[in-house]
This record gives C-alpha cells, structure tokens and sequence, in this order.
C-alpha cells in the first residue's frame, strides 16, 4: 500500500531546530510534510486539509499545557501519530507513560500505518445530540445532531438523496428553514439510522441565530475536542 502523497503528515515541535529535522526525515522518506510550530496551528490546518497522520517531539508532546495539551490529545485520536526524540539526524521513536504502543521505526510510520490510514479532515465545530421534527423532500424526518456547520436528518428514504445535491429543510419548531448540502448518505441496514449527513449551504442571518440559541455557545468558540 503507498502513501496518499496529496495528503499531508504533519509535524509539530516548539523547536525550530528539531522541526527541521522532523520534516526532513519524512521527505527523505518520500512523505508530504507540513511542519507546525504549535499543536493549535496543526489543528486549524487539518480542519481544511485531509492529512494522514502527525509525527511529533518528544519534548513537545511534554510542553505543552492547557489549551495546546488538549488540542494534542484530540489530534492523537483521530490521527496516527509517532512521537520521537531527535539525536542529530536520527529519530527515535518514543512512548510516553500510559501511551499505546507505536511504530518502531519512521519507515514502517510512513509506509505501512499513514498509508493504511485513510485521510481525514477534523471537524471544524462540536457536534451535539438533538432531536428535532423536520421535513425534508415532502418527507417527515428527525435530527440526530447539529453543530455550526451542518446536521444529520434521520429518514429511511435515502435513495431519493444524492451526494452534493442542495436540498431544503423546513424546522417547523423553530420557525426556520434552511438549505443543506449533503455529503454523506448512510442507507438502511446499518447500525445507525438512515439518514443524509450534510453541511449547510447558507448561512444566512436567521439561521446563525437559531443557532446560538440551540448551541449555547458561540461560532468562534466552539471547537470539536476531546
């Protein structure tokens, strides 16, 4: 399996010097890289660009505290990460207390665990559980989560659905209607209710409205960590 090279590893170390040795490494193994100076950097990327996996210092992963800490956390959840120390030109991979085990070398990093990842994008806002009544398509259909950016409607008739059509939502509830863009389509059978999953194509004044008061916190503020 090779590496998806159109989609980056990214490198975070609050060292200048030891960044430099991080993103030489991957491109001497043939990898994209995207060097960071901060875990909160790497996160605003990843957040518009799919990326493969994150190879981070040692000593960093130990820096860093509150806000960055937490953001570094959530990166290691959803991406494959490899934590090294740098001698030189030479990395070693190392585990922190309580850590998972992790790939012995940056080869089989790069060859085998980013490339059999699959690449991903993180989610710009926090999605959250709420259920409520809407129509969709002369259908009556139900919310399984909203966040800032888009929603999942529950149906069963997904076949009437494509990827990247517009479709309008009416929230009778609230008062509001709205258009989404859909992008993902889950089909009866599954673990999970049938539904589309989509991100919303306007966001226009009312809706933006309608949605501070059903989130309760603000756009800006609302990042989807663990």
């Amino acid at each position: 399996m090779e590496l998806n090279q159109a989609s980056p590893i990214l490198v975070i170390s609050y060292n200048p010097a030891t960044k430099h040795v991080l993103t030489a490494s991957l491109h001497m193994h043939g990898a994209n890289a995207m060097a960071f100076d901060s875990f909160a950097e790497a996160e605003l990327f990843a957040q518009h660009t799919a990326c493969s996996g994150i190879i981070v210092d040692l000593v960093t992963m130990i820096k860093s505290k509150g806000e960055e800490k937490q953001i570094a956390y959530t990166l290691s959840e959803y991406f494959p990460v490899l934590k090294v120390k740098a001698l030189g030109f030479m990395l070693v991979p190392m585990a922190m207390s309580g850590d998972a085990a992790q790939d012995k070398s940056l080869s089989h990093f790069v060859d085998k665990t980013c490339a059999a990842f699959t690449p991903r994008k993180l989610r710009s806002s926090r999605r959250r559980c709420f259920t409520i009544p809407v129509t969709i398509k002369d259908q009556r259909a139900y919310t399984t989560d909203i966040s800032w950016t888009g929603m999942f409607v529950a149906t069963p008739n997904t076949e009437v659905f494509t990827p990247g059509e517009v479709v309008e939502i009416s929230m009778p509830t609230l008062q509001i209607s709205l258009e989404l863009t859909v992008v993902k389509i889950i089909e009866w059978g599954f673990h999970t209710p049938p539904g589309i999953g989509g991100y919303f194509s306007r966001m226009t004044g009312v809706l933006e409205d309608t949605l501070c008061r059903l989130l309760k916190v603000a756009k800006d503020n609302d990042h989807d960590r663990l």
